[in-house]
């Protein structure tokens, strides 16, 4: 094996560390740590997908729904309507939906306020 003079020379004059790998409690927080990080790196991964299917099927959702996240809006994602199927929806239908999970704070006004940016919708049909 052919040896570099640099690392020659460092282990030489002492410039080398030993690898430090934890034990015991410490181990298995760095093992919890590294699986937190991929956690939230797949999280971050799924929420841009969903801003991405929004953005192209219905943009305008996000003007009714500002946290596209939130129960109410939720329940209405989980319908899987597109936007020319939510305007052809019953708003009671989409009520009920919504009131399934959620039992105040969304109302008819917002069902109408949707259906009306579905109606209008530049998204892709």
């Amino acid at each position: 094996m052919v040896w570099n003079q640099q690392v020659i020379t460092g282990f030489q004059d002492g410039r080398y560390s030993e690898p430090h790998l934890p034990e015991g409690i410490y181990a298995d927080l760095r093992e919890g740590m590294n699986m937190y990080d991929q956690l939230i790196k797949d999280l971050q991964a799924v929420q841009g997908r969903v801003h991405q299917w929004l953005d192209r099927y219905f943009p305008e959702y996000t003007m009714i729904f500002s946290k596209w996240e939130g129960d109410s809006s939720l329940q209405v994602l989980k319908m899987g309507l597109f936007p020319d199927e939510i305007a052809g929806t019953d708003e009671m239908t989409i009520l009920a939906e919504i009131r399934k999970k959620v039992k105040r704070g969304v109302g008819l006004k917002k069902i109408r306020q949707l259906k009306e940016a579905a109606r209008h919708s530049i998204g892709i049909h």
